[in-house]
């Protein structure tokens, strides 16, 4: 699902909605604004190219907004990366956006974010994105990377250290073989396009993952 072409990309206002498996872009506002109270849950999305904030929360006077943000990519926004609210942020990525890349305050774990952040396990590095300028947010590798163009595996001459970069804690076992059984950061993080780890631990015939053919 392709949000695109709106004032705001998508707004919450009281709700806890999830925002999940979609690419947010091009809109004239912030990709997401949640004001009101409200509790979003971003997942696997792609915040990208708008015009305003990737993430904008509401916060203070009783109307703060609590943005929980997982296995997404918020990259060039030209109002900034994540601004306000409270923000808890992991396995992402924050990068190529204008101005701020995230607000004082939030909480973020094992997430590349441009400039850095304090919180275990982060990453300041290029987060070696495919082809950001034509939409392609997987990240690079050279043991396999899923193109959306040609609908085929490509390799690449370098791979991201975002891939086996996530929290050791989350789940990881959509990622086909070989997936380093560690979740990679970003949008594809955890997913079947999930870019291929350069750790070949695990075995590809082991379907059901029990580590035992």
């Amino acid at each position: 699902l392709t949000i695109t072409g709106g004032d705001i990309g998508v707004y919450c206002s009281g709700a806890a909605p999830t925002i999940r498996n979609c690419v947010v872009t091009a809109n004239l506002g912030p990709g997401v604004k949640a004001w009101n109270v409200s509790s979003p849950t971003i997942v696997n999305a792609s915040i990208v190219d708008n015009a305003g904030i990737g993430v904008e929360a509401s916060y203070g006077r009783g109307v703060t907004s609590h943005v929980t943000i997982r296995n997404s990519t918020i990259a060039g926004n030209s109002g900034g990366g994540v601004f306000s609210g409270i923000v808890t942020v992991t396995d992402s990525i924050i990068y190529y956006n204008d101005g701020l890349q995230i607000s004082d305050g939030s909480t973020v774990t094992y997430s590349d974010v441009q400039g850095g952040y304090p919180g275990r396990g982060n990453l300041d590095c290029d987060p070696c994105l495919a082809d950001p300028w034509n939409g392609d947010y997987h990240l690079k590798s050279e043991n396999g990377r899923w193109s959306p163009n040609t609908q085929s595996w490509v390799f690449d001459d370098v791979t991201s250290l975002c891939i086996d970069a996530g929290d050791p804690a989350s789940d990881w076992t959509a990622e086909l073989w070989p997936h380093g059984k560690r979740i990679n950061m970003g949008a594809y993080g955890g997913t079947p396009e999930a870019s291929m780890s350069p750790t070949l631990v695990g075995n590809a015939a082991d379907f059901d993952l029990d580590e035992d053919v």
